[in-house]
């Protein structure tokens, strides 16, 4: 595994808040500047005029995403046709569908890709996918995945996935090739630039260790490399919209996903030793918020109301900002995102209660598959193993929240655990009436309610999702880092509770025993009015990429590639490992593409993909049967060990 270095990223960090924490102590309240400040301190102003700045999420877009829908689109088909070419869908007239999705708007497929959680892992394997479905790495073209990227109209990510996308975006989803050799993938921490959170609490802004989070993570990741005097913590979530690919409707729309946590004395709090956590039926009936580059809010839940994302921290009141004073600048792409990262609540409530409370999604299952053949026995501690390995990631951060809390202006450590945003929602008429009471909104990881994979923007009706690849290498289910279904599951229960279209999905037990979480597996071909999904687990192909970590890991170029063509081999299956399987799969990934646009046109659907989803489709079979646990070998390389691999990616004996 990775040679761990948390201490120390900690111990560098707290030493660089020496100023910070002279700058917050005795602060006053919150004074008045009239421009942007081109760092990461908010500034007020007067309100434009004819602006509306909350709406009822009604289950319809907003004006602003309708409008560069339209954009999208064309550039869809235009993209769509380009991959088709690429991978050569056998008895599909490429030509002759193209035409007919041209002559009717509705048959053009609305294709969504989502970024699990899961610290650097995660971020490594989103960034895998990303890679292998871009139609401008040439490693994706040759494996006939390239180009489904170009055709994508959403992305959404959480955690360690939001934290993958928020660069990603920032770039205007430049390649993410090119993002390496700028630099843009950097995990080096600028010492000096903590120093900015105290601009923000000046003007009276709650701060916390998502602000500490968001500027650790995304200092060098959110820079500008045409104009390197522009202060990275100043680039915003809403300037996106005026970005050149995405303004034009050239690239996809980066949505984050959050979840929230309760304040005492209202409906749905929950709390371990005056820490705020999610309360238990949060799992089916929690918010879920979202942000996109033109609004944040829930379609569902206690908000079911949107605010625009440029007004964020503004204080309203029935939907209007107070003394017409607006704020700009709050939604900082980079504390957007670390605002994704708070998950330290659950890691403080796990480590002070020796793992009882604050578990992450995990299935009591009788165990787990370890290869296509033979059962490994589950080990009997398999709960304590899960928790030892998750208080090795975090029990840095976790010691360092006293220093934190005092050197964030002498608050305590239930202060600082949240992200905390000034709640647009006051006096909402559009809202739950005790969500209109709260002055702030406290956002925490969107992981929290059990669910991973940041699916549930993707599956609203507003948004007509026709295929969804869910990119799941959250590691949180098994003590080996594999996944064995639970978060997926866990989001169909959830889309069932809210009475939102998803295909039916199968039990842990079910999924292990029949290898979807070793081979990318759909759900949904045989059943109508729900999204295609195809599920796909991180697996060993070529490397053991099961490398949890919430500390700052710099990968060299070879490391990132190594880990990005794992990911590569998962979609492209270039080695065919299942019995009884005929199909290409890349040829299946096309046609999950398409295929609810065929359906639409009534066109016919070519055999070879009616093939792929007889192959690779949850047709209902059950097998709650006892698994064996889930630790393969490299599946393209079995006869290589993992001390072997260890030393071989980071070339030492460790």
């Amino acid at each position: 595994m990775a040679r761990e270095h948390t201490a120390l990223i900690i111990s560098t960090r707290i030493m660089a808040f020496a100023t910070l924490a002279v700058s917050l102590l005795g602060l006053p309240l919150s004074s008045y500047a009239l421009s942007q400040s081109g760092n990461y301190t908010p500034t007020f102003y007067e309100c434009p005029s004819g602006q509306t700045f909350v709406r009822n999420a009604s289950q319809s877009l907003s004006s602003e995403e309708a409008a560069w829908l339209q954009k999208r689109r064309p550039n869809v088909v235009q993209a769509l046709q380009t991959y088709l070419n690429t991978v050569g869908i056998q008895g599909l007239n490429i030509s002759e569908y193209i035409s007919a999705v041209n002559g009717t708007g509705s048959a053009v497929p609305t294709i969504g890709l989502t970024w699990s959680g899961g610290g650097t892992r995660s971020e490594s394997s989103d960034y895998g996918q990303m890679r292998a479905f871009d139609g401008r790495v040439a490693a994706a073209v040759d494996a006939r995945t390239g180009g489904l990227l170009q055709a994508t109209t959403y992305v959404a990510g959480l955690s360690g996935g939001a934290t993958g996308l928020g660069p990603v975006a920032i770039a205007d989803f430049q390649n993410i090739e090119v993002m390496l050799q700028q630099g843009l993938l950097s995990t080096k921490v600028n010492q000096s630039a903590f120093a900015e959170i105290a601009g923000k609490a000046e003007q009276g802004f709650d701060v916390t260790v998502a602000d500490i989070f968001g500027i650790d993570l995304n200092y060098y990741a959110m820079k500008d490399p045409s104009n390197n005097s522009v202060n990275p913590l100043s680039r915003l979530w809403s300037d996106i919209t005026a970005f050149s690919n995405f303004s034009t409707g050239l690239s996809p729309m980066a949505i984050i996903m959050y979840n929230e946590v309760i304040p005492k004395g209202l409906p749905g709090h929950n709390s371990f030793e005056g820490i705020l956590i999610p309360a238990d039926n949060a799992r089916l009936e929690g918010t879920i918020y979202e942000a996109s580059p033109f609004e944040f809010g829930s379609w569902q839940g206690r908000g079911s109301a949107f605010v625009k994302t440029q007004f964020l921290g503004t204080n309203f009141s029935n939907s209007q900002p107070v003394n017409n004073t607006c704020v700009q600048g709050f939604d900082s792409a980079a504390f957007m995102v670390g605002s994704a990262d708070s998950a330290i609540n659950y890691w403080y409530a796990q480590s002070k209660s020796n793992g009882t409370v604050g578990q992450f999604a995990k299935r009591n299952s009788d165990g787990a598959n370890s290869s296509m053949s033979s059962k490994m026995p589950y080990p009997p501690n398999e709960d304590q193993l899960e928790q030892m390995k998750l208080e090795k990631a975090t029990t840095a951060e976790v010691d360092a929240l006293p220093e934190y809390a005092q050197l964030l202006g002498n608050q305590t450590v239930d202060q600082i655990l949240y992200a905390s945003w000034p709640n647009p929602f006051i006096d909402s008429n559009y809202t739950d009436k005790n969500l209109r009471s709260q002055d702030s909104l406290y956002l925490v990881d969107g992981s929290e309610y059990g669910q991973e994979n940041p699916i549930v923007p993707l599956i609203q009706p507003a948004r007509t999702p026709d295929f969804i690849v869910v990119n799941d290498a959250c590691g949180s289910e098994l003590s080996s880092g594999w996944q064995n279904g639970t978060n997926f599951i866990n989001t169909a229960d959830w889309a069932k509770k809210q009475g939102l279209p998803f295909p039916k999905v199968p039990t842990v037990n079910t999924m292990l025993n029949l290898n979807h979480t070793l081979f990318p597996t759909f759900y949904g071909c045989f059943e109508e009015n729900v999204p295609l999904v195809l599920f796909a687990a991180d697996a060993p192909y070529t490397e053991y990429s099961n490398l949890t970590s919430v500390a700052t890991i710099e990968y060299s170029d070879e490391q990132h590639e190594k880990l990005w063509n794992n990911t590569l081999a998962i979609y492209s299956q270039p080695q065919n490992l299942q019995p009884n399987v005929t199909s290409d799969f890349p040829t299946c990934i096309a046609c999950g593409a398409i295929y609810r646009s065929l359906q639409r046109l009534n066109m016919s659907i070519p055999d070879v993909c009616n093939t792929c989803f007889q192959d690779h489709c949850w047709n209902g079979t059950v097998d709650n049967s006892q698994p064996g646990f889930l630790a393969p070998p490299l599946l393209y390389s079995p006869q290589t060990t993992f001390e072997q691999w260890n030393t071989s990616f980071y070339n030492n004996s460790q």
